[in-house]
């Protein structure tokens, strides 16, 4: 019944978290009465194609679900799983935008903060736009009684197997292992890389910039707990509430040292202080690079402060 648990976990997908349990349970009996009439009716079980139609005759994932939701005034029950589905798809898509656009606005401003205060007042005044416009599009197609048909030939086989959100996959672990350990080497001065830069076939040469300085024993320790967070998780590939808060921690330190470096106007220099003309330039370009790859970070790290915040009530 490995196809009818992952049925139900997509529908629950888009249930609210306060009655989905419920509502997945009331479901689940429904189709085990369903598929034990059918077997009684053929006095055989059913096959993995006859447990498939079935399923697939009950109905999308996402329209079952609403059937359970609140009934909406403007978009009706029979149009709003695709205004839903449609208006989540394009604020994603606009959200990605903005988040680009405000990155690249931040790094190449003198006003970073202003930068990204006014990029979400710009990404909420959007996204409201295209809202409107989208419910003014499905409610009209409602009114007209448009037949859609867009989840009409899906396929049960093809739903999305069950995850653990608590498990961690034993490959991330071993990434970032590696990744950590390479990092801590070279912070370290154990090991070095060639400069990545050239300019008319000449090695451009560059360096951290005494701004690191400040922050070095911070950035090694995150490195550290990093590494040894990820060790922890590779032997026991499991959330526990103890690694949750210590990758909390690290990601609230990260945020901190990320804020300050990039306050700083020069990340990198020229090794060589005498050099002028095209290679300045080009350092003033990979600076540029360098809080690009900081903002990053620190997108990086709200996202999986959100995520361990999610698994720590999880595991209340």
């Amino acid at each position: 019944m490995e196809l009818v648990e992952r049925y139900l976990h997509a529908v629950s997908n888009y249930l609210p978290k306060a009655q989905a349990a419920d509502i997945t349970a009331e479901l689940k009996d429904s189709l085990l009465s369903k598929i034990e009439e059918q077997e009684n009716q053929t006095g055989r079980a059913l096959n993995d194609d006859e447990l498939r139609a079935l399923i697939k005759a009950n109905g999308h994932p996402m329209l079952v679900a609403s059937q359970y939701l609140p009934q909406q005034q403007l978009i009706g029950p029979t149009v709003f799983p695709y205004w839903w589905f449609s208006l989540r798809l394009v604020l994603m898509i606009v959200a990605l935008v903005h988040v680009v656009l405000v990155g690249i606005a931040a790094v190449t401003s003198g006003h970073p903060i202003q930068a990204i205060i006014q990029g979400f007042f710009e990404f909420a005044g959007t996204a409201l736009v295209y809202a409107a416009v989208l419910t003014l599009i499905f409610s009209l197609l409602e009114r007209e009684q448009v037949r859609f048909c867009l989840f009409e030939n899906w396929q049960p086989e093809k739903l999305a197997p069950i995850k653990d959100s608590l498990q961690i996959p034993r490959c991330e672990s071993g990434f970032e292992l590696v990744v950590g350990a390479v990092f801590i080497s070279w912070w370290l001065g154990l090991i070095s890389f060639p400069t990545p830069v050239y300019h008319d076939g000449v090695a451009v040469p560059f360096k951290l910039s005494d701004a690191w300085q400040l922050y070095w024993w911070g950035i090694l320790l995150i490195a550290v707990m990093d590494f040894v967070l990820a060790a922890a998780n590779w032997l026991s590939p499991y959330w526990k509430w103890d690694r949750l808060l210590l990758r909390i921690l690290v990601n609230v330190i990260s945020l901190g040292l990320v804020y300050m470096l990039f306050q700083q106007d020069q990340l990198v220099v020229l090794a060589n202080a005498t050099v002028e003309g095209e290679p300045a330039r080009i350092v003033g370009y990979i600076n540029q690079a360098v809080h690009g790859v900081l903002v990053f970070i620190g997108v990086v790290a709200l996202i999986e402060l959100t995520q361990d915040c999610r698994r720590l009530l999880q595991l209340r």
